[in-house]
């Protein structure tokens, strides 16, 4: 949310407001309360990541959408190469930019 002030000099200066319900949270902990947040708009419990980085946006995230993407994508899709020392198997990936989250996780508590 972005509030703007006005100055007596008729200055605009806009603040950004963030929710602050996701500090402390690493990347990997946003997405998977994201996740579980969307898997309830579908039948299937899929969603794309157009789609979780909407939601991070709304939260207030402070992650790039490139380290967004990078973890849904990669480090917590378990379908993926592991291409790198960190890997969580969060993620299914079920189509083209198309996940879930893995069935272990989807009837677990998320934080």
């Amino acid at each position: 949310m972005k509030v703007l002030l006005k100055t007596g000099v008729g200055i605009v200066i806009a603040w950004t407001l963030l929710r602050t319900d996701h500090v402390g949270m690493t990347c990997r902990e946003e997405i998977l309360v994201v996740a579980g947040q969307l898997k309830e708009r579908r039948s299937d419990g899929t969603f794309s990541v157009a789609e979780v980085l909407e939601l991070m946006h709304a939260r207030g995230t402070t992650y790039l959408d490139t380290t967004i993407k990078s973890y849904v994508v990669t480090k917590m899709c378990s379908s993926a190469p592991k291409s790198s020392a960190t890997h969580y198997p969060d993620l299914e990936r079920v189509a083209a930019n198309t996940y879930r989250l893995a069935s272990a996780l989807s009837h677990a508590g998320l934080p």
